[in-house]
């Protein structure tokens, strides 16, 4: 399964061929790697590698995250041709050691592995925000990350611990169950490595600053797929033990619904374009949180399709970003403006990405998602759907203010002209259609 992977690290670290034959050879091979496993998949059915691997075993959930692992992976590594400087070789090798991570922990059974996969995909971000980030202040956004991080972990550490003695491999799943009827409270601690990735509002300090810290393709790599390792726990975790827990639930299910709307209004006061979408991020992952505690069908759906879309709907926000600040030098929204005269092309993905998918208009996927985490919540509480909605209509007026003030608004200080270059093509045509075929396929 990691043979195409590892054949990339020989690419790469022998030294064959230059700049543009490393990407291309990257690609090509993760791009294979990603076709051979849909024909192992649906060659074989519902689960690969039961038989043969006994910890690797891989349902449609860890499927969909593993071709989205991939397909975000190759999205990091191209984006890196427009501001990598020095290092390609090593940027390239931190990203696939990241998949090949990430590929492990959407693959495995053991609840050790699980842990220690979801743990190791912290460290080639850091590495990639320390050295390939712009200012000093990217040093405090690791420290933030890595304390985040290792604390919210740490509980959950301690609770593996405790029962491997008794408990190996493949049912070390099932102690979660003995151990929870001591209490609902171990619960919190088991999901807070859980809530601080994806993370919950309230645990999202860490998000906002990386983001704003990290280089294109680390944002891409961040938003894409480390937000997701949060989100595919609980729900591996949550059908295991929600029966348990009681009206804890209420804790983080509250904070869930009130960080989506909190967002919207934090969105509304953004002047940076890579704030604004970081913490549009928080408040889809707070939603997510909310829709899956609930334990409804409708709220798992949700999720998992809001999940899938938002790893592909975050890295265009960040690479569209990113187009703005390559010609005109700034993030800052108050020295934008005018940008659709002479830069169209650019305005309709903007147009597309963050308000008919962002958004959540239909017929894109996150209008079924997020359609479906409101049919979840409301068959829980009919009470949340006044907040819910204000949440909804704050964040859609902030991604039409955004969007009118850089794209209708007067042209202050700079003015694009020209269309997108090849590797910027590229990039958004290839998630445009990755998202047009999810919303057929993946909503039936």
């Amino acid at each position: 399964m990691l043979g195409v992977i590892l054949m990339c690290f020989f690419c790469i670290f022998l030294g064959l061929g230059g700049r543009f034959s490393l990407i291309w050879v990257s690609s090509l091979m993760l791009l294979g790697f990603i076709f051979k496993l849909m024909f192992m998949m649906m060659s074989t059915g519902e689960v690969i590698g039961g038989s043969q691997f006994y910890p690797i075993i891989l349902d449609w959930v860890s499927f969909c995250f593993i071709l989205l692992s991939g397909w975000v992976v190759l999205l990091g590594i191209w984006s890196g041709l427009g501001h990598l400087l020095f290092g390609l070789r090593l940027y390239i090798g931190l990203m696939l050691i990241m998949l090949i991570f990430l590929c492990v922990f959407f693959g495995v059974w053991n609840l050790l592995l699980f842990f220690f996969m979801f743990e190791s995909t912290m460290f080639p971000i850091i590495l990639i925000v320390g050295i390939w980030g712009a200012q000093p202040e990217r040093i405090l956004a690791n420290y933030y990350f890595f304390m985040y991080t290792m604390l919210g972990g740490f509980p959950v550490m301690v609770f593996i611990m405790l029962g491997y003695g008794v408990y190996l491999g493949f049912g070390l799943w099932y102690m979660l169950e003995e151990y929870l009827l001591v209490g609902g409270g171990v619960f919190l601690l088991m999901i807070s490595a859980f809530l601080c990735k994806l993370p919950l509002f309230g645990l999202h300090l860490w998000l906002p600053k990386a983001h704003v810290e990290a280089p294109v393709g680390g944002s891409i790599v961040l938003a894409g797929l480390l937000l997701k390792l949060g989100g595919y726990g609980m729900m591996r975790l949550v059908f295991v033990v929600w029966v348990k827990f009681g009206i804890l639930f209420l804790i983080p299910l509250g904070l869930g619904i009130w960080g989506a709307f909190v967002c919207g209004m934090i969105c509304m006061r953004q002047i940076d374009v890579k704030s604004l979408i970081a913490y549009s991020s928080v408040g889809h992952m707070s939603l997510c949180v909310g829709g899956l505690l609930v334990c409804f069908f409708w709220g798992f759906k949700g999720k998992f399709l809001l999940l899938l879309a938002h790893g592909l709907v975050s890295p265009a926000l960040f690479g569209a970003g990113n187009c703005i600040y390559e010609r005109s030098g700034s993030r800052v929204m108050m020295a934008m403006g005018g940008y659709q005269a002479g830069f169209s092309v650019l305005g309709f993905f903007f147009f597309f990405f963050f308000l008919a998918c962002n958004f959540g208009m239909p017929p894109s996927i996150n209008f079924f998602g997020e359609l479906s985490l409101y049919f979840g919540l409301l068959e829980k509480d009919i009470l949340v759907f006044g907040m819910l909605g204000a949440g909804m209509v704050i964040t859609g007026i902030a991604m039409l203010k955004f969007y009118s003030k850089v794209f209708n608004g007067e042209c202050l200080k700079y003015y694009m002209e020209g269309g997108l270059n090849l590797r910027e093509g590229i990039f958004f045509y290839f998630i445009l259609v990755l998202l047009l075929i999810m919303s057929v396929f993946l909503i039936v």
